[in-house]
C-alpha cells in the first residue's frame, strides 16, 4: 500500500475474466482497479493492454484505491483455490 490509500497488489484472475479481452470485462467500472501488468505462466511480465487476454495461470498486478484492490484480489483467492472456494459454497445436505 502506497500513501493515501493507493496500492498495488499481486494476484491471479478472478474466473469471470479468464479468456476474455482485459477492455471487454469492465473491470475498471465494476472493481475500481486497472490491470498494470500481467505475467503468463513461463514468461516475464509485460504492460496490459485493452487487447490483452487474461488466461488462467497469469499473475496480474493490479492497481487501485486499497479497499478496491483487496476486495477484487479477494475474487482472485476465492476463484484460484478450490478449498476457498468450496468453503465459500452452500452445502447439500447433512
Amino acid at each position: 500500500e502506497f500513501e493515501d490509500g493507493f496500492a498495488l497488489a499481486k494476484t491471479t484472475p478472478p474466473a469471470e475474466i479468464l479468456n476474455k479481452r482485459l477492455g471487454d470485462t469492465g473491470i475498471r467500472a465494476k472493481y475500481g482497479v486497472t490491470v498494470v501488468c500481467i505475467k503468463p505462466p513461463g514468461e516475464d511480465f509485460t504492460y496490459a493492454t485493452t487487447d490483452t487476454v487474461v488466461h488462467p495461470g497469469d499473475v496480474l498486478i493490479v492497481a487501485g484505491k486499497s479497499n478496491d484492490t483487496e476486495r477484487f484480489t479477494d475474487l482472485s483467492d476465492t476463484a484460484a483455490d478450490p478449498a476457498v472456494h468450496a468453503a465459500t459454497q452452500p452445502r447439500n445436505g447433512p
